[in-house]
């Protein structure tokens, strides 16, 4: 569909076999539900709402697009990011998370976890995960999985977003693990930033880069 597309509340949309392509945007404010083998993939600007559901046993993903994740997002596969801004306010869990030319924030308030796939940035621009600060509750970032940084130029970064005063800076929790970050050396003299506040585990760095 090249139009927008809009699921009401109560609605329901099921992907059963094969791609549906979602290119022209919308809103998803029901309950959209992709079974394991098939595809899911948003582009435009596209909103799930609060109260919205995505549920994915296979996967999702938003290309070209600029995504506001207002509702709960459950994906057993993949998510993928490909030139697209992402913003999750709610909960978005994931088996694993790629970002090629991407941004992904994940607001005050909101939990984004990824899985044993862990996180692979890729392609030639600056990838960014960014954790905005709150006085209350700041973006988290739950990680059961390792980082790996297979850009060709472009820095990568897992941050924290602006800190105020009496703010708390976004979190990455690193799931009572050691995460092995592995960087490849691109041609930015900085291939992998990480300025969100740490906890719950340690990291190795591995690669060149």
């Amino acid at each position: 569909f090249s139009t927008p597309f809009s699921n009401q509340a109560g609605g329901s949309v099921v992907v059963n076999d094969g791609t549906l392509v979602l290119s022209g945007g919308g809103v998803n404010s029901g309950s959209i539900e992709i079974a394991a083998g098939a595809t899911a993939r948003f582009g435009g600007n596209y909103t799930h709402t609060a109260g919205s559901t995505l549920v994915s046993h296979g996967s999702v993903d938003f290309n070209a697009a600029t995504i506001s994740l207002d509702g709960n997002v459950t994906i057993d596969g993949d998510l993928s990011f490909n030139s697209a801004a992402a913003t999750v306010r709610a909960n978005a869990t994931a088996a694993k998370l790629a970002l090629v030319n991407s941004t992904a924030t994940v607001a005050a308030g909101g939990v984004l976890s990824v899985g044993p796939g862990g996180i692979a940035f890729g392609g030639a621009a600056a990838n960014t995960v960014t954790l905005q600060a709150s006085a209350g509750a700041p973006g988290k970032l739950v990680l059961g999985g390792d980082v790996a940084f297979t850009g060709s130029d472009g820095t990568a970064g897992l941050n924290t977003g602006d800190i105020a005063v009496t703010q708390t800076a976004g979190l990455l929790d690193l799931g009572a693990a050691s995460r092995t970050f592995a960087v490849n050396d691109g041609l930015a003299a900085v291939d992998l930033a990480v300025s969100a506040r740490l906890a719950n585990g340690s990291i190795v760095k591995s690669g060149t880069g």
